[in-house]
């Protein structure tokens, strides 16, 4: 799975769509992959801090990693205990294996909050210049709730607007993501030695084929 080309250029999102869902529902189950991929995630995350601590098979390191509720500052944790991971064991390139983490983490952060914090909304592509905009004849995206002031614009114009085909795009990123950190991280960080991780359970993981999407022409 590669990274959508919208990951790989700033502003690390994708554009706008023109074209809407016919109905609602594959976009609340699209913000559902996204919200549980980013999850699992930050599950794997506070694991390699785990590791970086010397701590694989205890929970503790997980606890105090959640207990952080910034992303910026989670993320700050994670090159710090690289920093001192690479210090005692004699291991510079983890730094830049876990900086580089960090580096993709940072943008599909502002995604995964568009994801969690948006409206679905029914209107006309060509009705986004405002926002009361609400059509019964429209198609369905995922927009900005009125209430926020960071993705509205004075005049009340929203900054975004995407179907569900664009935000599983961002539910693949994350997952890439976090394959990344189970796979590459785990077993560059750990060497030849078995992980063991805090806790033992089943993870349903959303890198399962999609629901087939039907847009509106």
């Amino acid at each position: 799975m590669t990274m959508p080309s919208w990951f790989l250029q700033y502003p690390y999102a994708p554009p706008n769509d023109n074209t809407g869902d016919k109905t609602p529902e594959p976009i609340y189950l699209a913000v559902g992959r996204i919200t549980h991929s980013w999850e699992m995630l930050e599950t794997s995350l506070s694991t390699m801090f785990s590791i970086l601590n010397f701590s694989s098979g205890s929970i503790i390191p997980l606890l105090t990693y959640g207990s952080v509720s910034s992303s910026s500052a989670r993320q700050t944790m994670l090159i710090a205990a690289a920093r001192g991971f690479a210090w005692t064991q004699k291991r510079d390139e983890c730094i830049p294996l876990v900086k580089g983490i960090v580096s993709k983490l940072k943008r599909l952060v502002a995604m995964r909050n568009i994801a969690a914090h948006g409206v679905v909304v029914r209107t006309k592509k060509n009705h986004f210049e405002a926002f009361a905009s609400y059509d019964a004849e429209g198609s369905y995206f995922l927009c900005p709730a009125i209430y926020n002031t960071e993705k509205t614009t004075d005049r009340l114009e929203i900054k975004y607007w995407y179907n569900s085909a664009t935000l599983l795009s961002v539910c693949d990123a994350i997952v890439k993501l976090r394959d990344e950190v189970d796979h590459s991280a785990f077993s560059k960080i750990c060497g030849n030695d078995d992980v063991s991780l805090p806790l033992s359970f089943e993870i349903v993981r959303s890198d399962s084929p999609h629901t087939s999407i039907e847009l509106d022409e």
